[in-house]
């Protein structure tokens, strides 16, 4: 287990997780060169206390690149819900928007129809009834209609 996957872990675990690492660090020779160099300072020329002290500074290290990884997954994960979240709104907007067009066309439309249906010519005596207001029924004016009526 590396310190990418110790974020899954809890409580002491994480903690005996770090020591590990700090452990399989000093038995492989592979230090990390700030945390031994403190070691250095603080053991005084003692390899015991050179150890413990490397122990106790890489785990101090190891906890603060932990605590930055899931400070980092946090802001992301909340970056990302941010991104969505914005998303759907700007998708809803656009949906709300569509549909009111599609609204006022069809309200249009629906107008537009049922002007032709009152104004026009009239069948009888070809005048356009719209300029002067007349309203059509059944294709003729109100003056053919009671000439004939």
């Amino acid at each position: 287990m590396d310190i990418n996957d110790l974020s899954k872990l809890k409580g002491r675990a994480v903690e005996d997780e770090l020591y590990r690492i700090a452990w399989e660090e000093v038995t492989a020779g592979r230090m990390d060169p700030v945390s031994q160099a403190r070691s250095v300072e603080e053991g005084l020329g003692n390899d015991g206390l050179i150890q413990s002290a490397y122990i106790k500074h890489r785990v101090r290290r190891l906890r603060d690149e932990l605590n930055s990884m899931i400070t980092a997954k946090a802001a992301a994960e909340t970056k990302a819900a941010a991104e969505t979240k914005a998303a759907a709104e700007a998708k809803a907007a656009v949906e709300t928007k569509a549909a009111a067009e599609a609204k006022a066309a069809a309200e249009a439309k629906a107008e537009a129809e049922q002007k032709k249906k009152r104004f026009g010519y009239c069948k009888k005596c070809g005048n356009k009834m719209g300029s002067i207001g007349y309203v059509l029924e059944n294709g003729m004016c109100w003056i053919c209609r009671r000439k004939n009526g």
